[in-house]
């Protein structure tokens, strides 16, 4: 006969909703990172406890008076690659042809109706392009290409030949949608010039002057031998933004499905904006124990307060005013205690989670707002596998409960006759005594 016994606990919770990603962005001298983290349970106070970044954005200002904060954000779910009418652009190694919006868009605080596309991976503003021959720079640099979106800027390797007694390659734009919701969109599919490949859109969006970069594939199965760069900068080089791990270096994260790299202008993004953004649900203890949340502020202000309300098994619970005591930036999290519950044994409890008045102001994006969830009391028990009337049969059925029902605690011991072991195939169940 094997014996379990649920002993007490320490448990690290994991927030795995979301895209979470360490970013890096740097505007001049000054630099920021954002790194994946954990949540502790035993480091949360009782009100609020450790602010998290979340869903890689960043909030940056400007350090030049025409200059323009972006925020940016990895958004993969929202790949997609269009094509409705595109026109093909011939342009000679190391050299750029200009391309018509068909819209005004503002980039950096300046106003543009023409690109310029190099050869080499990127478009470029204003009215001295450069080729950018012949690898991809760190941004930002003050040496040209300047006023730069790089989708891949890379040593590219032109092919064709011959245009205009060159070798060439030829990429496509169009301009799709209708006013005032026009989108601009290159499409480039280019080598470097040891056998790594790009393919891949830029999309400028019209009012907004949203910019996104969908990447289809890079370098799949080979490397380059230059640096590749993907990122902004604007007209001076003082100032750019970009993913950590995709500014001048050989090798980047690219998911298999496609990736999307979004850069919005402050503008563009709701002002006061937050939201219930998960629900500490890991199974608790029998008895009463406290309601966290995270909230996240989506807005482009700074959060200092908000109201929370929630309702537990449909039955609405007092409202919570939280006065930060800080300001929160945009992208940021923070945990929240809203409340407790008395858990029973073996129930299963819906709850739902939401804010208002964030600032005192009222909510300028109310969809993302409210979150909801079920959590179930986790097991706390003796039980016996195998033997005269055991509670389980087998340790996999065993196994199968504990994962269907949680597990209060993650750790255990065992007896009888059976081969010693160190632990049972389930997450966060070790054993701690083994004997026969």
């Amino acid at each position: 006969m094997l014996l379990i016994a649920l002993l007490p606990k320490i448990t690290f919770t994991t927030i795995t909703d979301f895209n979470l990603r360490a970013i890096l962005m740097r505007i001049g001298s000054w630099s920021v990172t954002t790194i994946l983290m954990q949540i502790p349970d035993m480091m949360r106070s009782t009100r609020i406890a450790t602010i998290v970044s979340f869903w890689a954005i960043l909030f940056l200002g400007s350090r030049i008076g025409n200059g323009q904060a972006y925020f940016v954000m990895q958004d993969n779910g929202a790949f997609d690659l269009v094509f409705e009418s595109p026109t093909d652009v011939t342009i000679n190694d190391n050299s750029t042809e200009e391309l018509p919006i068909g819209f005004d868009f503002t980039f950096f605080g300046n106003t543009y109706t023409t690109c310029h596309l190099s050869e080499n991976g990127f478009i470029q503003f204003g009215s001295s392009p450069e080729g950018g021959c012949c690898a991809g720079q760190f941004l930002p640099s003050a040496t040209n290409p300047d006023n730069l979106i790089a989708a891949a800027w890379m040593d590219g390797y032109s092919f064709n030949c011959c245009y205009q007694g060159d070798d060439y390659s030829v990429f496509q734009y169009e301009t799709i949608g209708s006013e005032p919701n026009r989108v601009f969109v290159v499409t480039l599919s280019l080598e470097e010039n040891c056998g790594a490949y790009y393919s891949g859109q830029i999309k400028l969006y019209e009012g907004a002057d949203i910019i996104e970069i969908h990447t289809d594939s890079w370098a799949d199965g080979s490397s380059p031998c230059s640096n590749v760069t993907q990122g902004i900068e604007n007209i001076d080089g003082t100032e750019a933004y970009y993913l950590f791990d995709r500014n001048a270096n050989t090798s980047w994260n690219v998911p298999c499905c496609g990736d999307v790299v979004r850069f919005t202008p402050s503008y563009s993004l709701p002002q006061n904006d937050a939201g219930v953004s998960y629900i500490f649900n890991s199974p608790p203890c029998e008895g009463t124990q406290a309601i966290e949340v995270l909230v996240t502020n989506y807005g482009a202000l700074p959060l200092d307060s908000v109201v929370l309300d929630w309702t537990w098994d449909n039955i609405a619970q007092d409202s919570l005013f939280v006065d930060l005591g800080f300001p929160l930036m945009n992208g940021n999290s923070t945990v929240i205690e809203i409340g407790s519950q008395s858990f029973v044994s073996g129930e299963e409890y819906d709850i739902t989670a939401w804010t208002r008045l964030p600032n005192g102001e009222s909510d300028d994006y109310v969809w993302n707002d409210t979150i909801s969830s079920i959590i179930a009391t986790g097991v706390r028990d003796t039980f016996t596998i195998g033997g005269t009337s055991p509670d389980f049969a087998t340790f996999t059925a065993a196994i199968s409960f504990l994962q269907t029902t949680g597990s209060a605690i993650p750790h255990g011991c065992w007896s009888g006759p059976a081969p010693t072991m160190n632990s049972l195939p389930y997450p966060g169940f070790q054993v701690l005594h083994s004997h026969r």
